[in-house]
């Protein structure tokens, strides 16, 4: 991995995974799971404004499209294990849900 090779840590504060908010989230739980800063993100604003980047996000990951069974199965599933453990963290100043491992998050 790219990172390995210029020796940089999963966790180093300089570098996050960040994605659209309900956007193939496994990938964002897998990474914060295996120890990588990940961000999640939500656009806000003026609908003017903010309909036609969500299009764009739609367009983009037209690769997805026909996999929502899939999606909801891990939502699902995540949705138990949150339940379980409360692994989130809100950062309120930076409107980001900031996902941390299970084993590092704190209750």
């Amino acid at each position: 991995m790219l990172m390995q090779e210029h020796k940089i840590e999963k966790d180093d504060n300089r570098i996050f995974f960040s994605q659209l908010y309900g956007m193939s989230d496994n990938i964002s739980f897998n990474l914060a799971d295996a120890g990588y800063n990940v961000a999640k993100y939500t656009p806000y604003g003026q609908v003017k404004d903010v309909i036609p980047y969500l299009l764009r996000r739609a367009e983009e990951n037209s690769s997805v499209a026909g996999q929502t069974p899939r999606e909801l199965f891990l939502l699902k599933k995540e949705r138990s294990r949150r339940k379980e453990t409360h692994s989130t963290i809100n950062n309120t100043k930076t409107m980001q849900t900031i996902y941390c491992p299970r084993s590092s998050c704190k209750s």
